[in-house]
């Protein structure tokens, strides 16, 4: 049985291909007009039947055209849609609140700061590999946790336990752009340690700082070298320090002070 939707002839494949490639409908298009704006009313058999507006049609450009709202066109441009939010149940006996965000992620803060923080829309904003908590002001982008401890120029604030929307005050430290360096979090090697890397077959603890080796020294075990390099770290770095095992750091700071 032949397909009666196949075009037959030349003439009717020609008509076929000049058709506006369609992207999206016309009630998802930006130059639809808004219903309450501009309507057409024409009576349908089930009575008025309502026909938006569109305002830039590739076949009558620049005029107002009515058009139906599944029809599409070559100059169909998507609406921008809002951006999703999660709703967040607060308990009110916590002391700590969440401030949702754009891509369904919420930010952490203090239950103190919740009534002037939460007056504000705030978004996910993705920087260096992760996602903070950010809002537009006047063109000017604000980061909350720089809102919420107010450094002073030329300083940075840390997030403590490497949660970039962790931002309860408890969690927030205000330091220069190097303290702030040396708590970046490990990202992967041969050794699954921060600072350790295989000699044949045994394992180097290496400190290095701006292209200086501040420490170096060779281990049987990657575990016991993993161990001595969070010991020169806290030497070095003090509480800015990124911990291969931050549980031991009371310990090795116990054992650094002797």
């Amino acid at each position: 049985m032949a397909d009666s939707t196949k075009p037959r002839t030349r003439r009717q494949r020609q008509r076929r291909d000049e058709r506006p490639q369609c992207r999206g409908k016309c009630a998802d298009c930006v130059y639809l007009l808004e219903p309450k704006r501009l309507m057409d009313f024409h009576e349908g058999p089930n009575g008025p039947l309502i026909l938006p507006i569109c305002a830039h049609h590739a076949e009558s450009p620049g005029e107002l055209r009515e058009v139906h709202p599944a029809q599409c066109c070559a100059n169909f441009r998507a609406r921008r849609k809002p951006p999703e939010r999660v709703e967040v149940q607060q308990d009110e006996r916590s002391d700590v609140r969440f401030i949702p965000l754009t891509l369904r992620m919420v930010a952490i803060i203090d239950a103190a700061d919740y009534e002037w923080l939460s007056q504000y829309r705030w978004f996910a904003k993705g920087m260096d590999g992760k996602y903070y908590a950010g809002r537009a002001e006047r063109g000017e982008m604000i980061m909350m946790h720089r809102e919420i401890m107010k450094p002073p120029p030329g300083m940075v604030v840390d997030h403590i336990d490497g949660n970039s929307l962790n931002n309860r005050r408890s969690n927030l430290r205000i330091c220069t752009p190097g303290q702030n360096n040396h708590n970046r979090r490990f990202k992967g090697n041969w050794s699954g340690f921060a600072g350790v890397y295989p000699q044949g077959k045994r394992w180097r603890a290496m400190i290095c700082h701006r292209g200086e080796t501040l420490y170096s020294a060779i281990f049987d075990d990657k575990i016991e070298a993993a161990k001595a390099r969070d010991r020169k770290a806290l030497e070095l770095y003090g509480r800015f320090a990124c911990l291969n095992f931050p549980e031991d750091r009371s310990n090795i700071k116990g054992q650094t002070a002797k």
